[in-house]
């Protein structure tokens, strides 16, 4: 048996059905990424998983003992589940010292200096939180939650407040965290850079239901379908076939010369995105976004190269 599992589970709020089946199971010490828009569900499985709901029928399991059934619910103090929210939830009259103490409670042989030099916060102990930036107020709220030590960790946007120039090195730090801990965990997560980078395994939810669970790997090269291909970079259609279409991402089309080329279009915008453009070019009664090492100038005719072993087939819905 899986250390987490999630079966079957569906969720309404009043006659308003948000989820619709959801199954997956992860193992321990495993990263999971709930991934999806607004509104895709990704935020109720996440307080279904953590107690603050009950679903309406499924089952939550973890570590072999039942968290959720049809006869079975433990409240959120009992499961042994960290959760760290968007706000954080720090105190904001204590410390960052004392917000860590609190959660350690004797439980750990490690001092709050010794979790807050894991993260790069020496010599912050003393400050309040507001005097720290957002990226390290979710430092804080991401040791307090370990220093506790849960069988599982769950984190609700955790890289939505950090300025795009940190992303990276925040990646990197929290994705060293959990692997040096061992600690299972699941974030939340809108943004599919976070969710590939960080995460062993994806649930791509819309809608309440998940179109995919895999890999990031699995999920980026062999999309289960049109939806989950686009959430994950932009595609052009190549066929569309019906029930499948056959579609070919933006990295692996080139501009070329338009005499002779397969595919022809009319440039109609370019964007910048540091070290290449992706050209909007106009094909018939269709769009292509093709990504391109220069600028190209609107209006400018232009030939579309591809290589058919890039073409991916995915179920068109």
């Amino acid at each position: 048996m899986s250390f987490l599992s999630v079966e079957n589970v569906v969720h309404q709020y009043g006659s308003n059905q948000v989820l619709h089946g959801c199954s997956f199971a992860i193992e321990k010490g495993e990263s999971l990424a709930l991934l999806g828009e607004s509104g895709s569900g990704k935020t109720t499985l996440l307080r279904l998983i953590a107690g603050f709901e009950r679903p309406a029928s499924g089952s939550i399991s973890l570590n072999n003992r039942i968290l959720a059934d049809d006869k079975t619910f433990v409240i959120p103090e009992k499961r042994d589940v960290g959760l760290v929210f968007q706000d954080y939830a720090l105190f904001p009259h204590l410390s960052v010292r004392d917000n860590i103490a609190i959660a350690l409670n004797g439980r750990s042989k490690q001092s709050p200096e010794d979790w807050l030099r894991n993260v790069g916060l020496a010599g912050f102990e003393k400050r309040k939180p507001y005097e720290l930036s957002g990226g390290q107020q979710q430092r804080v709220a991401i040791v307090r939650a370990l220093a506790s030590h849960p069988q599982l960790l769950l984190l609700d946007e955790p890289f939505s407040n950090i300025d795009e120039s940190l992303k990276f090195t925040f990646r990197y730090e929290l994705q060293k965290l959990l692997q040096r801990t061992g600690l299972t965990s699941i974030f939340v997560t809108h943004d599919t850079k976070d969710a590939l980078a960080v995460a062993d395994r994806i649930v791509v939810l819309k809608d309440g239901e998940v179109r995919q669970f895999a890999t990031p790997e699995d999920v980026y090269l062999r999309p289960a379908d049109r939806y989950v291909a686009g959430l994950l970079a932009p595609f052009n259609t190549v066929r569309n076939n019906g029930e499948y279409i056959d579609i070919i991402r933006a990295e692996h089309c080139t501009i070329t010369e338009p005499e002779g080329a397969r595919v022809q279009g009319v440039a109609r915008s370019t964007m910048f995105q540091g070290g290449h453009y992706l050209a909007n070019l106009e094909v018939d009664d269709a769009h292509w976004v093709v990504r391109s090492a220069t600028s190209i100038e609107r209006g400018v005719r232009c030939g579309i190269g591809y290589d058919e072993q890039h073409i991916l087939t995915v179920k068109n819905r």
